[in-house]
C-alpha cells in the first residue's frame, strides 16, 4: 500500500539516512588530517550550493516543474531573492559606514562568511562542532535550503521513479540512478550539500558520545495543521490506547509487543528528513502559538526506555528555536489532550479585556516522547524483506562504530549481536531466509545461517574482549552465555571460565552467580 511504502522509507531513513546524509552514525575523525579534509568538503559545498542558488533561475510557475519538488523551488527562489537583496544592502551601506551592519549580517552570513568561520575554528573540536550547529541555526539561506530538499526527498520517497538510467530526454552523463527524476536537476544541489548535512548530524552525536551533553527537559514546538490530518492523528492515537487497554485486561501483552512498540502506537513523522527544531522556552512557545494563531501544541520529551536527546544552543533573541534532534530520530504519541489558547496564556486574555472571546480557538497538546529504537526499526525492516543482503549487518556495525569505548561499546556489540541471533532463530523457524526468498532445497538446509550465526558470535567475542579489558565478570558471563547460545563451539569451557570470574569478583553466593548458573543450567550445560 501506498501508507506502508511511505512507513517503510520512513523508518529506512530512520536507519540509513537519506542523499543528503548517506550515514548517521559517522564519528567525527580524532586524526587532524582527516577532520581538515572533512571541513574542507563541507566549505567548498556550501559555495558551490549558494553559487547555484543564486545563478540558478527558479520558476514555480513552470509547468515543467513536478509537483514533488515545487514547494522546494519556491522556497529557492525566495531564498536567492533576498539574499541578493541583503547582499547589496550591505555593499551599499558598507561603503559608507563599514561595520553598521555587522550584528544584521550575522543572521543572514555568505557562504564566504560561513567557510571562513568555519575555518577559523579548526584546530579546537569542541569549538568547531559548536560553530557548524551554529551555522544551520542561522536566519540564513542554507538551512531552508537544507529543510526545502530533505522535504523533496521526503515527497518522492514513496515513489517508483519514472526516469531510466539514460535521462528523461535521451542520454544525459550527469543523470544520477539513484535518484528519482523529479530530483534529478537539484543533484548537484544535493551534492553539494551533503558533507556539511553529515557534519551537523556528526556533531549532534559528538556532543553527546563524547561530551555527554544531554537535553533531558522538555521542548515545545507550536503548528498549524490541517484539521483533517489532525483528527486523523487522534483518532488513530485513541484506536491504539484502547487496543492496548484491552490485551492488558486480558494479559495479552507480552515485552516484546507493548504499548511502546512500531507496531502498537502512534508515531509522527517531524522534520520531514531534516533536523526537527523546537523551542526549550514554553512561555516562548506559547507566545509564538498565540501570535500565528497555531492550533497544536508538541511537547516533546526523551523517551524513557530509548531515548533521543536533542541538543540546546544558547542563542541569541526571543522565539527561536534552539533546539535540534539528530535525523535517527523517532516521535512517538504519548498523550493528546484538547484545550483552548486562552488556558495556555491567561495573562494574555486578562489583558484583552471586552475582546477575550475573540482571542479564544481550540488547541490540541500532542505529548511525544523522542525516541532511538535503531535496533527495533533494523529488525521491523528486515522482517519486511526491506533490506538489500548484508544490510543489516552492515547497519549495525555503523552502529556500534558511534560507541566510545567502555559500557556503552560492550551494549552495542551485545545487543547487535542479539538482534542478529534472534533474527536467524526466526528464519530457521520459518523454515527459509525471510529476506533472500531461498529456494526450499537451501532453506530445508538453512544454507544461509550460518553466516550470520558467525556474525553475532564474532561480535560476542568482541563483547567479551571489551568486558575483560573492564574487569567486568557480569558481562563476561553475558556475552558468553549468549554465544553458547547461538551454537559456538567451546560452550562449557566458557561455562566454568565465567563462573570462574564470578566467584573470584563477587562470590559463589552473590545474586549475579547464582543467576548465571541458572542461566547456564538452562543451556543444558553443567557448571
Amino acid at each position: 500500500s501506498t501508507a506502508g511504502c511511505s512507513a517503510t522509507s520512513l523508518l529506512k531513513r530512520a536507519i540509513g539516512g537519506s542523499r543528503l546524509a548517506r550515514n548517521l552514525f559517522s564519528k567525527i575523525p580524532e586524526d587532524q588530517g582527516e577532520l581538515q579534509s572533512l571541513v574542507d568538503q563541507s566549505c567548498q559545498g556550501l559555495k558551490v550550493a549558494e553559487d547555484i542558488l543564486l545563478k540558478t533561475k527558479w520558476d514555480p510557475s513552470d509547468p515543467s516543474v513536478d509537483p514533488a519538488v515545487r514547494g522546494f523551488v519556491t522556497t529557492a527562489e525566495l531564498r536567492a531573492e533576498w539574499q541578493k537583496l541583503r547582499a547589496d544592502a550591505v555593499r551599499i551601506e558598507s561603503s559608507h559606514a563599514p561595520h553598521i551592519l555587522d550584528d544584521y549580517w550575522q543572521t543572514h552570513l555568505t557562504a564566504d562568511a560561513m567557510t571562513t568561520t568555519i575555518r577559523g575554528a579548526v584546530g579546537d573540536t569542541f569549538q568547531l562542532l559548536l560553530t557548524v550547529l551554529w551555522l544551520y541555526t542561522r536566519e540564513a539561506w542554507l538551512r531552508h535550503i537544507l529543510d526545502g530538499l530533505a522535504a523533496a526527498l521526503h515527497a518522492v520517497g514513496g515513489l517508483a521513479s519514472s526516469g531510466s538510467g539514460d535521462g528523461a530526454t535521451g542520454a544525459t552523463p550527469s543523470w544520477h540512478p539513484d535518484l528519482h527524476s523529479a530530483m534529478q536537476p537539484l543533484a548537484p544541489m544535493l551534492d553539494a550539500l551533503a558533507p556539511f548535512c553529515e557534519l551537523v548530524q556528526s556533531a549532534l552525536a559528538w556532543f553527546e558520545e563524547e561530551q555527554g551533553i544531554r537535553h533531558s527537559l522538555p521542548t515545545y514546538r507550536p503548528l498549524q495543521l490541517p484539521m483533517l490530518g489532525l483528527q486523523r492523528l487522534i483518532d488513530k492515537y485513541v484506536g491504539f490506547r484502547r487496543k492496548n487497554e484491552e490485551a492488558q485486561r486480558a494479559g495479552k501483552h507480552e515485552e516484546e509487543d507493548d504499548d511502546q512498540s512500531l507496531l502498537n502506537a502512534a508515531w509522527l513523522s517531524l522534520g520531514a528528513g531534516s533536523f526537527f527544531s523546537t523551542m526549550s522556552s514554553r512561555p516562548e512557545a506559547i507566545s509564538r502559538l498565540i501570535r500565528t494563531r497555531s492550533n497544536t501544541l508538541l511537547l516533546i520529551r526523551p523517551d524513557e526506555e530509548g531515548p533521543c536527546y536533542p541538543k540546546h544552543m544558547m542563542l541569541r533573541g526571543s522565539n527561536v528555536d534552539d533546539t535540534l534532534f539528530p535525523l535517527d530520530a523517532l516521535f512517538r504519541v504519548t498523550r493528546i489532550t484538547r484545550t483552548v489558547s486562552s488556558d495556555l496564556d491567561g495573562d494574555r486574555v486578562n489583558r484583552a479585556g471586552g475582546n477575550a472571546a475573540s482571542s479564544r480557538w481550540p488547541v490540541i497538546v500532542i505529548e511525544v516522547a523522542a525516541c532511538s529504537k535503531f535496533l527495533e526499526v533494523l529488525e521491523h525492516l528486515e522482517l519486511r524483506g526491506a533490506l538489500a543482503s548484508g544490510e543489516l549487518e552492515r547497519r549495525i556495525e555503523e552502529w556500534i562504530s558511534l560507541a566510545g569505548n567502555g559500557e556503552d561499546e560492550f551494549e552495542r556489540l551485545l545487543s547487535g549481536a542479539e538482534t542478529i541471533a534472534k533474527l536467524s532463530r526466526n528464519q530457521k523457524a520459518h523454515g527459509l531466509d525471510m529476506k533472500l526468498r531461498v529456494t526450499q532445497f537451501a532453506a530445508k538446509h538453512h544454507l544461509t545461517m550460518a553466516p550470520r550465526l558467525e556474525k553475532a558470535v564474532e561480535l560476542l567475542n568482541r563483547a567479551v574482549s571489551v568486558a575483560e579489558g573492564a574487569a567486568d565478570a557480569v558481562g563476561v558471563s553475558r556475552a558468553l552465555q549468549l554465544r553458547a547460545s547461538c551454537g559456538a563451539p567451546g560452550s562449557e569451557q566458557a561455562a566454568r571460565k565465567s563462573i570462574r570470574l564470578l566467584e573470584e569478583s563477587l562470590g559463589a553466593n552473590h545474586p549475579e552467580t547464582i543467576n548465571a548458573k541458572l542461566g547456564w543450567s538452562k543451556l543444558a550445560i553443567s557448571v
